[in-house]
């Protein structure tokens, strides 16, 4: 099966003979789209590729119910009177076959897919990426192991050590290791926001050491465990090394469990550990790339969009 899905990542399509250019957006917010400057390039490669391409959007923070592609502006949020029609228009303008969002906003997804685009990864994914206390209920509701979780940081935890994280945080940003009352109150005196939704989570044994696993067209593709002696946290950009791994059967056996019912494009699942066992952290629904294209020669992003030109020909059967 993995030789089989190498293949037809391998597999080249001749612009000119393919019976179908699929024409996407990639969306980014306008710092993201600056900052990945490198990574955006190697979805315009990846696309031309496979006989397609792909145009960059901006979706300004600024003024987040605007989407702006090629310089044509649109409201794309579907509560508002008028909205969803100035879309549609948008959309029958320029009529992308797809979308990748690597916004994080889950209600551009929704507005897109209600205008009947196929957008990776989808709304449901992109809000449990975004939203801790969602993915950790929604995980919990199907068994998958969590380290004990409470929505809200007005309360003192009943016992230490606790790791406080907002809902939205990502890359080891908004997340404190919190082991005594001194310390909490220090936290709730320096760093707490009333706007931020957070939650307040046990904290794990094994502290320093975690798990991603990144996953496209809902398979698994590469694990990376990564480790830190300086932090708690042991994200990369916060002074942690990685390493590739090979998943143990209980490992990959809960990958699967977790992926089994999500329509997953690209995304990373991560794991801590208590006392040597994995436990589902987060989904990181705009998974970064650096690591893989650091530690090994495979191309995540063709892998990705050969997924997506696949993908596109079976739904247009």
């Amino acid at each position: 099966m993995e030789q089989e899905r190498k293949n037809n990542d391998n597999k080249e399509y001749d612009n000119n003979n393919a019976d179908h250019a699929y024409q996407g957006w990639i969306l980014y917010t306008r710092p993201e789209s600056i900052r990945n400057r490198h990574y955006i390039d190697l979805y315009h490669e990846a696309c031309q590729k496979y006989g397609m391409s792909v145009t960059l959007g901006i979706y300004d923070q600024e003024r987040p119910e605007v989407l702006c592609i090629n310089g044509s502006e649109s409201p794309v949020s579907p509560y508002a009177d008028g909205r969803e029609e100035r879309l549609c228009e948008l959309i029958c303008q320029q009529r992308p076959d797809f979308v990748v969002n690597r916004t994080r906003d889950y209600r551009l997804a929704l507005a897109l897919e209600a205008s009947g685009v196929r957008v990776y990864n989808n709304s449901q994914v992109a809000r449990l990426g975004n939203d801790k206390d969602m993915a950790y209920r929604y995980m919990q509701r199907r068994g998958i192991p969590v380290m004990p979780i409470v929505c809200g940081a007005e309360a003192e935890p009943d016992c230490y050590p606790v790791v406080v994280k907002s809902c939205a945080g990502h890359g080891g940003t908004e997340v404190f290791l919190i082991c005594d009352a001194a310390e909490w109150r220090r936290w709730k005196q320096d760093s707490y926001q009333k706007d931020t939704k957070y939650v307040v989570q046990q904290a794990a044994s094994d502290t320093g050491r975690d798990l991603r696993v990144y996953v496209v067209g809902g398979q698994i593709v590469a694990s990376v465990l990564r480790t830190s002696r300086v932090d708690f946290r042991s994200n990369t950009g916060l002074g942690g090394e990685a390493v590739m791994y090979e998943l143990n059967s209980e490992e990959t056996r809960l990958v699967k469990e977790i992926i089994s019912e999500l329509d997953i494009g690209m995304a990373g699942v991560d794991f801590i550990f208590h006392h040597g066992r994995p436990v589902f952290n987060e989904i990181e629904d705009v998974v970064g790339a650096r690591m893989l294209y650091a530690l090994t020669d495979d191309n995540i992003v063709d892998t990705y969009v050969s997924y997506i030109r696949r993908d596109l020909e079976a739904g247009s059967r």
